[in-house]
């Protein structure tokens, strides 16, 4: 799975998870929803329009659908795919991170067994952290049979907190993208 504040994968990224599921993979996103997203307007900001919020007098409300249209392109263009949006009153979803799992015994969601390793850090996996930002990755590969030592704890952890960030999480729906966030998505796509 992957996990990011704002879901926009780069074209390569989106090619090898593409080849992923092709293979038999199944690939779970997880990025914020309307209500739990960095730049959704504050309460008293909002006019109601798109799950993100629509447009409102911060200037910035209609972020949240652009990225809702992403998670939408996303979604459909991957078979054996699912994209969540982390939705949590109160709460801004800010997670980052790459839960790769063994294709020959996936599990969704991971298991101690199945997950090989994860990437942390402060990517979001998209272009403007490929391409704008310094970003900083760790990669923690496991190996068969470390359950029983430190590694393996550090392993059921990263499980743990998948499985925890997905409790808060649904399946995005299939309804219409808020109209300032069609309008301004092709405009800014490589800057979210």
């Amino acid at each position: 799975g992957l996990s990011s504040a704002y879901l926009n994968p780069t074209d390569s990224l989106a090619q090898t998870f593409g080849e992923y599921v092709n293979t038999g993979g199944e690939a779970t996103f997880l990025t914020a929803g309307g209500s739990s997203h960095g730049f959704a307007p504050k309460k008293k900001d909002t006019d109601g329009e798109g799950e993100g919020g629509g447009s409102s007098g911060s200037g910035r409300g209609w972020i949240p659908d652009a990225y809702l249209h992403l998670s939408r392109a996303l979604k459909n263009s991957l078979k054996n795919s699912s994209v969540l949006h982390y939705e949590r009153q109160g709460w801004t979803f800010h997670a980052k991170g790459m839960w790769l799992c063994d294709l020959a015994a996936p599990s969704n969601p991971p298991s101690s067994e199945s997950l090989k390793a994860v990437v942390v850090g402060s990517g979001n996996y998209g272009s403007r952290s490929e391409s704008l930002d310094v970003e900083s990755n760790c990669v923690v590969i496991f190996e068969e049979g470390d359950e029983a030592s430190s590694a393996g704890k550090v392993k059921q952890q990263c499980v743990d907190d998948w499985n925890l960030l997905c409790e808060h999480a649904e399946e995005i729906s299939d309804g219409e993208t808020g109209l300032m966030g069609r309008i301004f998505f092709n405009l800014v796509k490589t800057f979210l």
